[in-house]
């Protein structure tokens, strides 16, 4: 064969090979790769399960008297449903779930309460629904003869000790259910897990003449905030009740209520300083939400309400500029 017909047959080929079945229609301006399927969402003023959005349903249960969270309950609250004393319907897609740790202030959390958890998240994911959890040893407010009346010490928290023990238990049934929970809550220090009413982080209220946090309340409460933050996933958000905990976390136990907030480039970073979030259970109950815009003081320093400050921080944090 010469080298004329040689170059015919190889550009033959060539030809064939470019004009085969394998080309792309020219025609398709954005052709869809093998496996792939587009969909087109269209505009929709219907009603629908938004997840991790929109109100969510409370519900708790004690270590003394475990209740398991009901698949079918749950999963009636994605569709249409009233909610007690309202004239509207509500979606839920979040379930706010209080643990209340009544029977081990002095001691480990057994396999049957983490086995009963696992039960709660397994019901969660069967109906397509979140959880908020937050864990707290007393709901109790023993009223008596105290400056605040309604509720005395002691209070019936757990110390910092066996707090830490617990999140060590916690850490791994929270890990391998982060799927179905929203983003969790610091608790465990103080009555209602608020971090206030307490018999070993430093009472502040009215019923202790301290009536402020001192730098040792501080670092006790920073060290329980970090030990929850790293036994959990980057990815999940730990909400705490007061603003100056965060400021006082990120920037020490020093930090004055003006300092900067979390910015839109640190947002999502999976840096603690990211990872904490805010929870509000005053809203709207007085002027400083009871407590929520207060700088708690250190041992240098007095307490005082700081709305000024405060406030624009915590909107600044959640929300951004």
């Amino acid at each position: 064969m010469n080298k004329m017909n040689y170059l015919i047959i190889l550009l033959t080929l060539f030809i064939l090979n470019c004009s085969s079945d394998k080309s792309t229609d020219a025609s398709d301006p954005d052709p869809v790769p093998d496996g792939i399927v587009n969909i087109d969402y269209v505009a929709s003023n219907l009603d629908f399960p938004n997840p991790d959005r929109g109100f969510y349903r409370y519900s708790e249960t004690r270590a003394s008297n475990y209740s398991v969270l009901d698949k079918d309950e749950l999963k009636a609250y994605r569709t249409p449903t009233f909610s007690q004393g309202a004239n509207y319907k509500t979606i839920g897609t979040i379930v706010f779930r209080y643990y209340i740790l009544d029977e081990f202030v002095n001691a480990p959390i057994s396999g049957e309460f983490l086995d009963n958890m696992q039960l709660d998240f397994k019901a969660a994911r069967d109906a397509g629904v979140k959880l908020i959890p937050r864990f707290t040893y007393t709901v109790s407010s023993n009223s008596g003869n105290c400056p605040e009346g309604f509720i005395c010490p002691p209070y019936g928290d757990a110390s910092k000790e066996v707090i830490l023990g617990h999140i060590e238990q916690f850490g791994p049934i929270l890990t391998n259910n982060a799927d179905v929970i929203t983003c969790l809550q610091l608790g465990f220090i103080g009555t209602w897990g608020e971090n206030y009413y307490t018999d070993f982080f430093g009472d502040s209220s009215s019923n202790d003449d301290q009536r402020k946090l001192l730098d040792e309340n501080w670092q006790d409460r920073i060290e329980v905030l970090k030990s929850f933050l790293a036994a959990t996933p980057k990815e999940l958000m730990i909400q705490v009740r007061y603003p100056q905990m965060k400021q006082r976390y990120v920037y020490g136990i020093n930090a004055k209520t003006n300092v900067a907030a979390l910015t839109e480039a640190e947002a999502f970073t999976e840096l603690d300083k990211a990872r904490i979030g805010f929870h509000n259970d005053c809203l709207f109950a007085s002027a400083d939400d009871f407590g929520t815009y207060e700088d708690y003081g250190n041992s240098s320093s007095v307490r005082k309400t700081d709305i000024t400050n405060l406030k624009p921080y915590f909107k600044e944090d959640v929300v951004g500029k």
